[in-house]
């Protein structure tokens, strides 16, 4: 039975779907934004990195979830390869760039 797809869902279409999909500024991991969003200052920041206030969170906070919620549960790696890893790839992000941090 042949796949199904959408109709005139082509690769055209996909590539313009996914041009608004970029990274967190605070975690670097990929998020899709709707044209809204990218109007709006809230739209650098992912859900996990933001209060209920839309506060960017601390940079232990941001650090401790992109550790366990991404690296150790979604890539399957140890804590400390996840810790390394989190802190390279935060280190070159626009939010931490300059931070100083206790991680």
């Amino acid at each position: 039975m042949p796949k199904k797809t959408r109709p005139g869902h082509s690769a055209e279409v996909a590539r313009q779907e996914l041009k608004d999909v970029v990274g967190c500024m605070s975690c670097g991991l990929p998020m899709k934004r709707t044209q809204r969003e990218v109007a709006s200052e809230l739209a650098d920041l992912c859900p996990s990195c933001v209060d209920k206030s839309g506060h960017l969170k601390s940079y232990d906070e941001v650090f401790e979830g992109l550790v366990t919620k991404h690296y150790m549960k979604k890539e399957s790696m140890s804590r400390s390869e996840a810790e390394k890893v989190a802190r390279q790839r935060m280190s070159e992000l626009p939010a931490w760039k300059d931070a100083e941090t206790s991680t």
